[in-house]
């Protein structure tokens, strides 16, 4: 059932309302008319609200239609008000429609009759009215959001002509509307970036009804080029009639950029990946190899130290070294093929590239890791690329920072160091001769065997994701290699990391060799050694190297079996060379268990790490003897010899 009409009926008349009730219950039954008889009623009841139009005589006792008129108007309601005249007042009411009012009948009983029909017409005219303004708001939203759209927006009719573009479209081409409304769009932008049948499918596809969407090189007014991605819209007529094309443009040249960028990233990274693939296969055949040459080298070194240079033993033992040692000048050229950075090479003084840098890594490392640096006076100049050296040192650091997440101690050190013929022929890449040494150790959680490894191969890390791309320990080896250095790094589970570097010293002349033999019985005993340590190729030399000067050598791999040996041996053991830091037990603990039953024991430590570094650990205190890692022949003997005496 319909809603009725409802109706405020403003006369002051009685038989004038009774006039009007007549005519609408007669014409119509869809009415409700609520009557007002005053200016006070009718305020009253406009207040209440709920009605659908206003009917008002026009002469009312105080009060006349045109003030009615206004008093609707002034609610802010768009009520469509009726006048309800008298005859003789035609012009009267032609006023009040010019003011404002919908429509007017005049109260005879013939013209009355007709009040039904003004009414359902002024509402069907109201109606109408309200949807065209409904339209045109949402014609006015939809043209604010078109002119404020950021994506450029070009419309066309169905052959191409530009109807309307937004500013958009003009800040992106350079155009003007003006400029480019009643213009071919094809010729406007000189569309001759693409072939033939880019432009073919793009037009098939949107004049048989379909979106096309796809990206674009357009000219701007001034000529230039762009990149744009574009989604062309059909739009139809109620017939389903093709009758205009809306463009929405986006440009796209940062996202070119970007994706060139990218694309140059990818490359780069595939180029890592496939010479990470060709190092991995000759490193893997290098590490083989060199596994061949230390002993191959090393007993040749100690063959040399039992014969006489006059001796034709000898000069066998020096042609087999010399082969070694061409060998592992080989391996060198095979792992260090893929270095191509370009250095600024100058004399630096690495004493003062830490001192430079010492703040900055300060404030890198943060409050809760103390730096300790000990560097060495008069340390010779090196030959490098100082910005080169600040990254090592940059990497190095951040690397022990984050070993260190719950704080520790960092020392940086520095010395003076000479590599003999003896030592370089058991580390791959090393040359003889005077050397400047970097050394950088954290007491953070340490590494294992495995991490070892491979803790210098590209984009391997222990951090988690997104903490890290194992891009820093690789590129600290690369630097290090390119400046004709060494790296090496000495860690176990729980004991933190050393990482030492091993630069050349600049233009030094070169170095007086060792003697390759010392002088009959200076270097030589007789006393019972223990040897304990887990690295068998280490164990293995300082045993041949100690056997071929007259000691008697026990070899254990483990602590736990070198308790063993001692609790077997009858004789007196003079001397503990042990490794300090080792699985299950330390070198220094171990030395604790063997001096109980042997007050007379003496001890010499091995290790890779500082003694600084040791001795913050508490392992052994301050001063210790030992021996520290990578050590030659010769300065083994000596020190084996020093602690004896």
């Amino acid at each position: 059932m319909n809603k009725p009409i409802r109706i405020l009926y403003v006369d002051d008349y009685p038989l004038d309302r009774e006039l009007v009730r007549d005519a609408l219950e007669k014409e119509h039954s869809g009415f409700e008319l609520v009557e007002a008889a005053s200016r006070g009623d009718f305020e009253t009841m406009l207040a209440q609200g709920g009605f659908d139009l206003v009917l008002s005589d026009f002469n009312i006792l105080g009060f006349e239609g045109l003030q009615v008129l206004e008093a609707v108007r002034a609610t802010g309601s768009h009520l469509p008000v009726i006048i309800v005249t008298g005859t003789g007042s035609e012009e009267v009411a032609a006023e009040a429609i010019k003011r404002g009012a919908a429509d007017y009948v005049i109260k005879t009983p013939k013209h009355i009759r007709r009040l039904p029909h003004t009414i359902h017409a002024v509402l069907e005219k109201k109606q109408l009215e309200d949807e065209r303004q409904q339209a045109e708001e949402v014609l006015h939203l939809q043209s604010a959001a078109l002119n404020a759209a950021a994506n450029a927006i070009l419309i066309t009719d169905r052959v191409g002509l530009v109807q309307w573009v937004n500013p958009a479209f003009c800040d992106l081409t350079g155009y003007t509307a003006a400029e480019v409304i009643g213009k071919d769009s094809r010729e406007l932008v000189k569309l001759d970036q693409h072939d033939q049948a880019f432009y073919q499918n793009l037009w098939d596809t949107i004049l048989s009804g379909q979106v096309w969407r796809g990206e674009i090189v357009n000219r701007r007014k001034d000529g230039s080029l762009y990149p744009e991605e574009e989604t062309i819209i059909p739009v139809r007529s109620p017939q389903g009639k093709i009758t205009h094309f809306i463009a929405i443009k986006q440009d796209i040249t940062r996202r070119k950029a970007l994706e060139a960028e990218n694309q140059k990233l990818a490359e780069q990274f595939y180029q890592a990946q496939k010479m990470d693939s060709i190092g991995q296969l000759a490193g893997g055949i290098a590490h083989d190899f060199n596994n061949l040459l230390v002993p191959i080298v090393g007993y040749a070194e100690l063959g040399m130290m039992a014969a006489s240079p006059d001796d034709t033993l000898y000069t066998h033992f020096e042609r087999i070294k010399e082969a070694g040692t061409r060998a592992t000048s080989l391996t060198r050229q095979i792992l260090a093929f893929s270095r191509r950075q370009v250095l600024e090479m100058t004399m630096v003084d690495l004493n003062q590239v830490i001192i430079e840098f010492e703040n900055m890594l300060r404030r890198l490392i943060g409050e809760n890791i103390i730096l300790k640096t000990h560097l060495v006076a008069d340390l010779p100049a090196i030959k490098a690329d100082k910005g080169q050296l600040e990254q090592v040192l940059l990497n190095l650091v951040v690397n022990a920072r984050d070993a260190m997440p719950n704080g520790g101690r960092l020392t940086i050190e520095t010395a003076h160091v000479v590599l003999d013929e003896g030592y370089v022929t058991g580390h791959v890449g090393a040359q003889p001769g005077p050397h400047v040494l970097l050394a950088v150790s954290d007491t953070g959680h340490g590494m294992d065997a495995a991490t070892r490894q491979r803790i210098f191969e590209p984009f391997f890390t222990t951090k988690t994701r997104g903490h890290g791309t194992g891009l820093g320990l690789s590129t600290v080896f690369g630097i290090v290699k390119q400046h004709g250095g060494n790296i090496w790094v000495y860690s176990e589970p729980g004991q933190g990391a050393t990482f030492k570097i091993y630069l050349p010293v600049a233009e030094t002349p070169t170095p007086t060799a060792l003697p390759e033999h010392p002088a009959v019985g200076s270097l030589e005993g007789t006393e019972t050694i223990l040897v304990v340590e887990d690295e068998a190729s280490v164990r293995q030399l300082v045993g041949s190297a100690l056997r071929l000067h007259g000691y008697r050598v026990m070899e254990a791999d483990t602590p736990a079996q070198g308790l063993e040996l001692a609790s077997a041996c009858q004789d007196t053991i003079h001397l503990l060379v042990t490794d300090v830091i080792m699985p299950a037990m330390n070198g220094w603990e171990l030395f604790q268990r063997l001096v109980v039953d042997r007050h007379d024991l003496k001890v010499l430590y091995m290790s890779g790490y500082t003694d600084d570094l040791i001795a913050y650990h508490g392992v052994l205190d301050e001063g210790t003897t030992f021996l520290q890692k990578p050590f030659t022949v010769h300065s083994l003997l000596q020190k084996v010899r020093a602690v004896l005496e």
